[in-house]
């Protein structure tokens, strides 16, 4: 069938065929609704990844804050470990003196050692002279044993000041028992040896002095680097401490700056999402937009009107009266209600839907300009009028309204409703509406 569709654009008609709601451009009756549907869930998910990404800048802003707080505790700490790589450095300045006061005291007890040694190969050499003189000295037995009552306070006292006189004394006393078997001898040369012995004991006794009292002194020494090397390792716990705190506030630092990398990348990932969303909602309304815009039957409404008023956007006609649902909402009638107010765009007698029905145009009074206007045209050829077929209630585009078999133009020859199938040769009476008149008469009833 040939529709008449009205464009609202220029007012006037546009001539086109019945559409299929196939054809190219054309989409689910539902699309509308679904692209607003998908437009609003983009507008949904924008705003919760707007959301996260307020949510991520306040991460950010914490770890920021956390980062600042352990710098800060590093650099106190770092001033911590300064102040105890001084201390160190004064520690260390220290040990070094006391390792130098240790070396000199070492160089004088060597001296002293020496000077000991000596004496004593010294009283060696009188132990010597002396054994030759006890050889004659038998009545010097008395003296020795005066010498050797020296000799054992000597020994007693040495005994008590250092451990290497003990030796000593013991080498002196098996030294002094041979000399009491030479002592018989040694009596001519008594006097001269007592002298040197004498001598050379005073020389020993002060040369022990003075090791004493170097060894007391490097005690003294030992003692001080002992301190100090209690110190140094006390310094450098508490250094190695304070390091260990340096570290871990380093390692919090790193964390919370890795935090914050983190969260910054995070950020940027929400944001790239929300921009994705943004232009996923951006993209969905202006489907949605497109889709309401598109005129998928042809009808001369938009889809998104079509949508607004309740007709069906892929039909062409939506009450099915014969009027296209542009032409019905151009001119006022109901296109949801077939049967609606009359409309007869043209005026020449043939209601729209009729000229529509006989496919004539409805906006002119003679379609086809042959100076015949169409409401006396017979656009069927059933040999009935077009303004009778209106009259009548007929389709003026088919000769045959109710598909009986029987043409409009016979039915009312024989007296029966063109409208209603009819019986053929049921050889009963016809109890139809009998309609008269005279189908070569120019009456118009309008």
């Amino acid at each position: 069938m040939t529709y008449f569709t009205y464009d609202s654009t220029t007012s006037t008609s546009v001539t086109s065929d019945t559409v299929d709601s196939s054809t190219d451009g054309g989409s689910d009756p539902s699309a509308l609704d679904e692209a607003t549907l998908a437009a609003e869930q983009a507008e949904a998910l924008a705003q919760a990844e707007a959301a996260d990404v307020a949510t991520a800048e306040a991460a950010l802003l914490s770890a920021q804050q956390a980062a600042e707080v352990a710098a800060a505790t590093l650099e106190d700490e770092n001033a911590d470990v300064t102040e105890a790589e001084a201390a160190l450095d004064l520690l260390e300045g220290q040990l070094d003196a006391a390792e130098t006061a240790e070396a000199l005291a070492r160089d004088e007890f060597d001296e002293a050692r020496t000077d000991y040694l000596r004496e004593r190969q010294d009283y060696a050499e009188a132990r010597t002279e002396l054994s030759e003189a006890i050889t004659g000295l038998e009545g010097a037995q008395q003296q020795v044993a005066e010498l050797e009552a020296q000799l054992a306070a000597a020994q007693k006292a040495a005994a008590t000041r250092t451990r290497g006189a003990s030796e000593e004394v013991d080498r002196l006393e098996r030294e002094l028992y041979q000399a009491r078997n030479e002592l018989e001898g040694a009596e001519e040369r008594l006097d001269d040896a007592r002298t040197s012995v004498s001598q050379e004991l005073a020389e020993y006794r002060e040369a022990l002095a003075e090791a004493r009292q170097e060894w007391s002194e490097l005690s003294a020494a030992s003692n001080a680097l002992s301190e100090a090397e209690s110190a140094v390792s006390t310094a450098e716990t508490h250094l190695a401490t304070q390091a260990q705190e340096a570290e871990d506030a380093l390692a919090a630092a790193t964390t919370a700056d890795a935090a914050v990398t983190t969260a910054e990348t995070n950020l940027l990932t929400e944001q790239q999402e929300a921009s994705e969303a943004e232009a996923a909602a951006s993209a969905a309304r202006k489907h949605a937009t497109m889709v309401g815009a598109q005129d998928q039957d042809g009808d001369g409404l938009s889809n998104a009107t079509e949508s607004e008023l309740g007709t069906d956007p892929t039909s062409l006609d939506t009450d099915g009266d014969g009027l296209s649902d542009g032409h019905e909402v151009a001119k006022g009638s109901d296109p949801l209600t077939a049967g609606s107010p009359y409309v007869d765009s043209d005026g020449d007698g043939l209601s729209d839907a009729t000229e529509f029905g006989a496919g004539t145009n409805p906006y002119s009074p003679d379609s086809d300009g042959d100076g015949i206007p169409d409401i006396s045209e017979d656009s069927d050829g059933d040999g009935l009028s077009n303004g009778y077929e209106q009259y009548l209630g007929t389709d003026p585009g088919s000769i045959d309204t109710d598909g009986d078999g029987i043409s409009d133009f016979d039915e009312v020859q024989s007296g029966t409703d063109p409208t209603e199938p009819e019986e053929i040769d049921d050889g009963l009476d016809d109890t139809s509406t009998t309609i008269s008149f005279d189908p070569t008469s120019t009456f118009d009833p309008l």
